[in-house]
């Protein structure tokens, strides 16, 4: 079978001196990540496949509840979209543009404080109304792994 068969099933993967995605002009960053763009840029800062399977498991550990109360999973759904779909995207972008966006810093900071001060107001709220066993789990939450954090040398709150 010809080597280039052999690649689309799987096969061999191409030798290690050849161009990669990165380096291919107009290339996208990520198979979601949208053509350059105002609103397409925004649209793929928001990894939506990653996101939404982050948020997903907020709403797993919700249905393993006896009683789900839906005005705190939505909160709860909020806060996470808040601090992992736009807050920790946005601090990864900063951090090396891997995404590619023409983003201004800026809006990519506002991004970042919008979002961390908007989950941590909703994690207030939720101390209020739950009380306060919530508080172990906001503090905790800095400290899970996020794209930046990931990586070496990469901030890390803990």
């Amino acid at each position: 079978m010809p080597a280039s068969e052999q690649e689309g099933m799987g096969g061999s993967s191409p030798p290690a001196d050849t161009e990669t995605d990165d380096a291919v002009p107009g290339s996208r960053p990520a198979y979601y990540a949208a053509r350059p763009g105002r609103w397409r840029d925004w649209w793929t800062l928001l990894h939506p496949p990653y996101t939404a399977w982050h948020l997903s498991y907020a709403v797993i550990g919700a249905a393993l509840a006896p009683r789900v109360q839906a005005s705190y999973l939505i909160a709860t759904v909020l806060a996470f979209f808040l601090a992992v779909g736009l807050a920790a995207h946005a601090l990864d972008e900063l951090r090396g543009r891997p995404l590619r966006t023409a983003i201004p810093s800026g809006a990519l900071i506002a991004v970042v404080a919008v979002g961390l001060l908007g989950a941590l107001a909703l994690g207030v709220l939720g101390v209020m109304r739950v009380g306060w066993t919530l508080i172990p789990f906001m503090a905790a939450g800095p400290c899970i792994p996020t794209p930046g954090s990931r990586r070496p040398g990469g901030p890390s709150p803990c």
